[in-house]
């Protein structure tokens, strides 16, 4: 059996999540593998946790590593300390095969680096969650997006909350991931803050550097509501994705009876998912443990982010010189 090991034991993780959703829940339902342990900065956290998994809870990261073994750990730490823990855990003479980390997989080029080097040294795989990649349907989009049947895109619109690196990494790689094209930013401003994180919540506009579309990225003041989506215009269609990737609505362009270009609603049938996300991530991670067939893995590891990495990057550069 595989084993794994989980940082941090908040919802994610499984502390309050859907089940399948999450890191434990998907574990736990792979028949390949098992939790060993989990670790939390609060201990009373970690072992409520380690009762609902049925898994041994540690009070420090070195104990755990030279008690389990583990062949992957999840990082579901806060977003800031996934670097530090990732590091300490690449620098162990107790580290593991993979290391399963939650978005955004690092803050800055100087973490990314080194984050490089040390999986080089090591030999050890980084496999980040940017959950859309490993969406079933979310691969049929991309195949639609790519066809001829709407045609190139001239626009993209979306919608996001909660911070650039915590959830605009989310919306800015799906539009690259989908269209496989980089976004050049050309307006950035700040839109709301989050309080003591250092991440704020910023509207941008950009230009797809294949295509030429134009991209603009708003936000929203999750006091109100939550809202994910995305709106891509193309030449001769136009496909929103809405309810957080869940509903999906597919406008055709088509010529009224008084001779004007309009759009028109069509039956869009999108194979179902038939597994979550999370259970996908952890069963292509499972089977390359098994076999070490790199192509598992194709499109999520640590080098496959770096170009959205960059855009994030660059987007924060840019605010910061207008501050």
């Amino acid at each position: 059996m595989l084993k794994a090991l989980i940082v941090g034991c908040g919802k994610i993780a499984g502390g309050n999540a859907n089940e399948l959703t999450s890191h434990a829940g998907a574990i736990n339902k792979e028949k390949r593998i098992i939790l060993a342990g989990c670790i939390d900065i609060i201990p009373e956290k970690a072992k409520v946790f380690s009762q609902k998994y049925k898994c041994k809870s540690y009070s420090d990261l070195k104990s755990a590593l030279e008690q389990t073994h583990p062949d992957f750990i999840s990082i579901c730490s806060p977003d800031s300390s996934h670097f530090k823990i990732a590091e300490e855990i690449l620098e162990s003479t107790n580290c593991p095969r993979l290391l399963f980390i939650e978005k955004p997989v690092c803050l800055d080029p100087t973490e990314y680096q080194k984050l490089k080097k040390l999986t080089s040294l090591k030999e050890v795989i980084i496999v980040v969650n940017h959950t859309r990649r490993f969406n079933q349907q979310f691969s049929a989009l991309k195949e639609l997006l790519h066809s001829d049947e709407i045609g190139s895109p001239i626009r993209i619109n979306a919608t996001y909350y909660s911070g650039l690196f915590h959830n605009g990494s989310h919306i800015v790689d799906t539009i690259s991931y989908l269209l496989d094209d980089h976004i050049n930013w050309t307006m950035v401003q700040k839109a709301l803050a989050r309080p003591s994180q250092g991440d704020p919540t910023l509207e941008l506009r950009g230009v797809m550097n294949n295509s030429g579309a134009e991209v603009v990225i708003s936000a929203m003041d999750e006091t109100y509501y939550q809202l994910f989506e995305f709106d891509f215009w193309h030449e001769h269609g136009r496909l929103q994705i809405e309810d957080f990737g869940d509903r999906f609505r597919l406008h055709k362009q088509v010529t009224n009876e008084i001779c004007e270009r309009v759009l028109k609603e069509v039956n869009f049938k999108i194979p179902p998912n038939d597994k979550t996300e999370m259970q996908v991530a952890i069963c292509r991670i499972c089977n390359f443990l098994e076999d070490n067939n790199p192509t598992h893995l194709d499109n999520v590891t640590l080098c496959s982010f770096e170009p959205t990495m960059k855009m994030l990057w660059q987007a924060k550069d840019l605010y910061l010189s207008k501050l």
